[in-house]
């Protein structure tokens, strides 16, 4: 194995394997990327009305870019380590506030405030999503949280706390910032409510938040051992024909070379 390695005339079998593998996983990757999407729904309360429309959604996503938000925090995981990951942080908000919204409900006794976190729990995880009509109905305990939310997002942006936004009011209008919560309410929708046929949410229960039911499923602690365990194994073959490479004596790596030609002589 050794000598098949380092013959120079095969160098094109191993680029050849890691182009091929490399091709597949990038093609799997976007294949799952962009057919499996979460869709971009309209967001209406139990009446029918609106609370966050799709056409909010996508204004939000352009106030992000607009003023740069990803510089400062980030969406999925993906982005700046000096703020928030704002995806993870509207998840909260939003568990936080249905859960006040139960609390407050008038009568409401002990016993029934021990199942508020199960409930909680279960309205997020429930998919709600219509194809057919491209709208998800929130329970009032979520339309409620959404409320809660825009103005969770006024004060960050246009507050007067230390825990506000610097420099204040860098987000120009409210109704930018009521457009650019609608799009972190979306993507912790994303976060926590459960893919279709599936008992974990469209990131795979990401961000880790047990007050709103994500966990890591099975699957993800068996594929984080098998993968810290394969960059070991990978890590250790390298050094392994490394250090092989490295006791190897002249004849080893000249045994299949030919004469230098220069101009018809042999230099």
């Amino acid at each position: 194995m050794i000598q098949f390695l380092i013959n120079p005339r095969k160098w094109w079998l191993p680029i050849t394997l890691i182009l091929a593998i490399s091709i597949t996983g990038v093609s799997i990757i976007g294949y799952e990327t962009y057919f499996k999407a979460p869709p971009i729904p309209d967001f209406v309360n139990e009446a029918g009305e609106s609370v966050f429309s799709q056409k909010d959604i996508l204004e939000g996503q352009a106030v992000f870019q607009k003023y740069a938000l990803m510089e400062y925090g980030s969406m999925f995981g993906d982005g700046a380590n000096r703020g928030p990951d704002f995806t993870a942080e509207a998840l909260h908000q939003i568990t936080q506030h249905m859960r006040a919204f139960y609390a407050n409900q008038p009568d409401i006794s002990k016993m029934e405030m021990l199942g508020t976190r199960i409930q909680v729990q279960r309205e997020i995880k429930e998919n709600r999503y219509s194809r057919a009509t491209n709208k998800v109905k929130l329970t009032a305990a979520q339309a409620y949280a959404c409320e809660q939310l825009t103005s969770y997002y006024l004060n960050v942006f246009n507050g007067t706390s230390k825990e506000s936004f610097k420099p204040q009011h860098y987000i120009k209008t409210d109704q930018e910032i009521r457009q650019l919560s609608a799009f972190f309410y979306w993507g912790s929708w994303v976060c926590g409510t459960e893919r279709p046929g599936k008992n974990y949410s469209y990131t795979h229960n990401w961000p880790y938040d047990v007050d709103a039911g994500n966990t890591p499923s099975a699957s993800v602690t068996i594929w984080t051992i098998i993968g810290s365990l394969g960059l070991i194994l990978g890590l250790g073959i390298v050094l392994y024909y490394h250090g092989r490479l490295e006791k190897l004596n002249d004849f080893a790596f000249t045994n299949k070379s030919s004469p230098l030609m220069t101009k018809g002589r042999c230099s």
